[in-house]
């Protein structure tokens, strides 16, 4: 699972390297990796791994497929060039929403706050924010130790920060909030979002290359905190986006943060979604829940590779 890949995002003086908000991988670290996968697995696409979880066939025991989240434009400008000299196929999972509007996401907006302001002065202007508007949301002791486990490779000030903004304060606050500082402190919504989001032709051209082009949601927010109601809502939204721009087909879904509701599996599949894919970092067997299928984060790829070649 790979988001951010790039060494010098779209040509901006604020974001020169792969740092400490935009957290991924830089070219040669990308082009390792796949070294390392390529030398130890088996390359997979989504058509031989979605005929074998239905039974019909078998994959290659030792095998891999990639995946990218985010809908990035630097998966159209730096990624799909890459796997063409590979010879390499993926999985690109696009929310809907970067294709109906320039509108950063929110966990993006904390991405490039916390790169352009660093932790601390993010973190002061967040409560200050909060403050303003008579919002006070803290964690319980739980919640604590849930937002380290989730985020441990985070320091924990961070940790706690972005567990509570994703997580447990309202969404509705939070898109406030974050809009507000992004307009402060970076720059223009618009003319960030043009820069770090695929086009519709961008998403056309990663199709018509061979890879296969996946759900996201609509909004990106965590499925299991929204209402039975909104969470139709954006997954008849994000299904619509995709078919709108190649048609109809049965698309594979990734949740945003892993997070997954009750109905989420149901809705999915009455959307046309065959297969969705969460967060855990297993490896992939038939056993495995055909929508809630595991990934391994491109931060654990060396132990478990380690594991399987043990």
């Amino acid at each position: 699972m790979f988001h951010y890949v790039h060494d010098q995002f779209s040509g901006s003086d604020q974001i020169s390297h792969v740092g400490k908000g935009v957290r991924g991988l830089s070219v040669a670290q990308f082009e390792a990796q796949l070294d390392l996968l390529t030398s130890q697995l088996t390359p997979l696409d989504w058509a031989t791994l979605s005929t074998g979880l239905r039974g019909k066939g078998e994959a290659p025991r030792q095998s891999f497929l990639l995946t990218f989240d985010d809908g990035l434009r630097e998966h159209a400008e730096i990624v799909l060039p890459i796997l063409k000299r590979r010879g390499l196929c993926g999985i690109f999972f696009v929310p809907g929403s970067v294709l109906a509007k320039p509108k950063m996401l929110c966990a993006h907006e904390i991405h490039l706050l916390i790169e352009c302001m660093g932790e601390e002065a993010f973190a002061e202007a967040f409560r200050g924010a909060l403050a303003e508007m008579n919002a006070n949301c803290v964690l319980t002791e739980a919640e604590t130790a849930e937002a380290h486990k989730t985020y441990h490779y985070e320091a924990p000030p961070l940790a706690r920060l972005k567990f509570l903004l994703h997580m447990k304060l309202p969404l509705a606050t939070r898109a406030v909030v974050t809009s507000r500082l992004l307009a402060k402190h970076v720059g223009p919504q618009e003319e960030w979002a043009r820069r770090w989001y695929l086009t519709s032709e961008q998403v056309r051209e990663i199709h018509a290359a061979g890879h296969v082009i996946g759900g996201h949601s609509f909004a990106h927010d965590p499925y299991a905190r929204l209402s039975a109601e909104t969470l139709e809502r954006d997954i008849g939204r994000c299904a619509w986006s995709l078919r709108n721009i190649l048609g109809q087909g049965e698309r594979p879904f990734a949740y945003p943060f892993g997070s997954v509701h009750s109905r989420s599996a149901d809705l999915l599949r009455a959307a046309g979604f065959t297969k969705a894919f969460g967060t855990q970092s297993t490896w992939l067997t038939r056993e495995s829940q055909s929508m809630n299928l595991p990934r391994i984060d491109t931060i654990h790829v060396n132990p478990a590779l380690q594991e399987a070649t043990a």
